[in-house]
């Protein structure tokens, strides 16, 4: 069975609203058509099916990966619970670092050869949206003058009227050009 059989079987259907927006995640990788994929995760799978309420995009990197029988996910989080149950789910393929997300994608070796950056660590709060958003900015901004063109970048956990984690990545990405994939449950981007 190829990834996409097994995301439309298995994944899909318990996505909700973030459904459509990973399979064009996955039709992006495919259509690069490489030998060696590199994704890299901020924020990682903290249980174990919890598909409506955090997508376990660290499981789905993973096996995607490994369907293509080469290629590494990184994913890096503070939270040593999550880092466990994200090492208990994954294979030898998914590098999983307990850390600050900031730190790391500035840190982070040969960013040039990152196909799927996924932004997904701090926590969005209605009742104070700043500190979530701007998080995902100083993420971004850690690592974006090291991407490559055609990198697909992606936040996770927005909503309408333009607030949620993506809300200054968005203004960010509009103001330096970059083409705009989609901006639904989750926010992408195509680096120029």
């Amino acid at each position: 069975m190829s990834f996409m059989e097994l995301f439309e079987k298995e994944y899909a259907p318990n996505l909700g609203r973030r459904s459509y927006t990973f399979g064009q995640i996955f039709l992006y990788l495919d259509s690069l058509d490489k030998s060696n994929y590199t994704i890299v995760e901020t924020g990682t799978t903290r249980q174990v099916d919890n598909f409506q309420g955090d997508g376990c995009s660290t499981l789905m990197f993973d096996k995607y990966v490994n369907s293509k029988n080469n290629g590494t996910v990184y994913t890096v989080d503070i939270s040593p619970e999550s880092c466990a149950v994200a090492r208990s789910l994954t294979s030898n393929k998914t590098i999983v670092t307990l850390g600050d997300s900031i730190t790391f994608l500035s840190k982070f070796h040969n960013p040039h050869n990152i196909d799927l950056l996924y932004l997904d660590s701090y926590d969005f709060d209605y009742n104070d949206p700043h500190p979530s958003s701007l998080h995902h900015l100083k993420e971004l901004t850690a690592i974006y003058p090291k991407l490559s063109s055609g990198c697909l970048i992606v936040v996770d956990d927005n909503f309408d009227g333009g607030i949620g984690k993506g809300k200054y990545v968005r203004d960010f990405l509009n103001n330096v050009g970059d083409i705009l994939c989609w901006d639904q449950y989750h926010l992408g981007y195509i680096k120029r």
